[in-house]
């Protein structure tokens, strides 16, 4: 309950500077000293200067960006004191379509609900909705794509991403608690023994995952 008031304290705070309704909105920071709120709405990405003093609060606008043009991945950078290792740290890399890259360390779960409004945005998924992730070919390679990942939904509809377009959706279906992890790469080396032989047949799709 206090994680959801913290979660809706921060899109309200966000929210003046974005010219769309947020879906969420979390802390960053840059060396501790420069701290962000990022909030994404269902097409947008905006970053906002937040207050020295109150890292809740927004101060200025820094700009937006479509969700579709931004790339973001999780980091762990190294923190040593001296020859003694301390662990490392969470961050996340913003890359951004016009200016040098971000990598800024995240304050709170907000950041997990981030990441996922973005992959929504990059891929179409839905995973509070997710009931099966599969694995389907088709006999169109290797020119074409004919390597996809089938995502079924409760509603019983079911969308197709291709393989070679979904870099950053792998790691997260794979995060899936039971995801067969085996089965995905038994599956692969079928699809490269027929692509070697020029043997391009449909196949049954493998089930990866069910809820």
């Amino acid at each position: 309950m206090a994680h959801r008031r913290r979660t809706h304290k921060l899109i309200d705070r966000a929210q003046p500077f974005a010219a769309e309704p947020l879906l969420v909105a979390a802390n960053f920071t840059w060396r501790q000293s420069q701290w962000f709120l990022i909030g994404a709405g269902a097409t947008r990405l905006w970053i906002i200067e937040a207050h020295r003093k109150h890292p809740d609060s927004g101060a200025s606008l820094i700009g937006s960006w479509p969700l579709v043009d931004v790339r973001l991945a999780e980091e762990r950078l190294a923190r040593r004191a001296g020859p003694i290792s301390l662990g490392s740290t969470r961050t996340i890399r913003f890359e951004l379509p016009d200016r040098e890259h971000m990598v800024l360390q995240p304050f709170g779960k907000e950041v997990d609900l981030l990441l996922e409004s973005w992959e929504v945005a990059q891929y179409g998924v839905r995973w509070e909705a997710l009931t099966q992730v599969a694995l389907s070919t088709s006999p169109d390679g290797p020119v074409d794509e004919d390597v996809f990942f089938a995502l079924t939904y409760d509603d019983e509809t079911t969308r197709f991403v291709g393989l070679d377009e979904s870099e950053g959706l792998l790691p997260r279906l794979q995060a899936l608690p039971g995801f067969d992890n085996e089965a995905f790469i038994e599956a692969m080396e079928h699809v490269t023994d027929e692509r070697s032989r020029a043997e391009h047949v449909t196949r049954a799709a493998t089930v990866l995952w069910r809820r």
